[in-house]
């Protein structure tokens, strides 16, 4: 076209997003953030920790993992890199999880289990005293049935996520990632500024004897105690708030999986507290969390132009 025609042509469509833009998806920048918060507070607090720079080149390792999943999907585009870029959070959750406990003790020492007796006298004040009513209404059957829908917490980010994981269309799937992956981070964060780690362990005693069911209940306590070890996850309730992310996740994208899923959820919810892993203002906070993880992931999402990626 000669420069005169193409004057006249006008300045054509706008190329959008930048290579940055076309490269990370709205996932990977709630991963960075995260990670980059955490090594500058494992920065600030250097001193405190017995292990630093483990800590330091443990969030360095998952910013990496990310961005080089992120390149190589698009430097090498393939039904591989796009499902390991894209199933790439599962693995820095749980990892970002395991970090808590030797981390959040050195910032934000919890042995004296302060922050336990605060959040145990907010729900005395406003709902009386809950370890009576809660070992009022202890029962083996609802023990062993609630205790499966508590476990399921495990399963349910997989369900929502294979049901959305359509490519090489995934604007539905990421958009779900980011909300559930701004909801478990906000949590995360929560435990930093709250260290509590949940009446089963602070208020109760002895765990009430209908507690342990009739045959799941007490070893999958046993089991959950050995694997998420010291680390204070009472406040926010993370089990609470991915939850009733799911159920709104799942309303809004598919309503076959929401009425297969809504059980199980209002089940997961009524474990937490059933079992006493978690405070009622606990739950409190998550609900209240929920509007906002949602604006925040959503608003992400489309913002960083997920909605025309494919």
């Amino acid at each position: 076209m000669l420069p005169e025609e193409r004057r006249r042509a006008g300045p054509g469509p706008r190329r959008r997003g930048t290579s940055v833009s076309k490269t990370l998806c709205a996932p990977d920048l709630v991963i960075l953030a995260y990670q980059t918060i955490v090594a500058g507070l494992i920065a600030v607090f250097w001193y405190r920790l017995d292990h630093p720079e483990l800590y330091w080149s443990w969030n360095l390792g998952l910013i990496l993992l990310t961005l080089g999943l992120a390149f190589a999907e698009h430097l090498f585009p393939s039904a591989p890199t796009r499902f390991l870029h894209a199933w790439n959070p599962a693995l820095v959750v749980l990892a970002s999880f395991r970090q808590l406990a030797q981390v959040i003790r050195h910032i934000h020492p919890y042995e004296d289990r302060r922050w336990d007796h605060v959040l145990q006298t907010v729900d005395e004040r406003w709902f009386g005293d809950t370890t009576v009513f809660f070992r009022s209404i202890a029962w083996e059957p609802a023990a062993d049935l609630l205790t499966i829908c508590y476990w399921s917490y495990f399963v349910q980010p997989f369900l929502l996520g294979a049901m959305l994981y359509r490519p090489p269309d995934l604007k539905k799937f990421r958009e779900s990632v980011t909300v559930l992956l701004t909801g478990w981070f906000w949590s995360y964060l929560g435990y930093f500024l709250v260290p509590a780690v949940g009446p089963h362990r602070v208020i109760d005693g002895a765990r009430a004897e209908e507690l342990q069911g009739i045959a799941l209940a007490g070893p999958l306590h046993d089991l959950l105690l050995r694997m998420e070890g010291s680390v204070p996850d009472a406040f926010p309730s993370g089990h609470a708030l991915i939850a009733m992310l799911i159920l709104v996740l799942a309303w809004k994208h598919s309503r076959k999986l929401f009425w297969t899923l809504l059980p199980l959820g209002l089940g997961l919810v009524a474990a937490t507290l059933y079992l006493r892993y978690h405070y009622i203002v606990d739950v409190v906070a998550a609900a209240l969390m929920v509007p906002t993880c949602i604006a925040m992931g959503t608003a992400l999402h489309r913002g960083w132009g997920d909605e025309e990626r494919v």
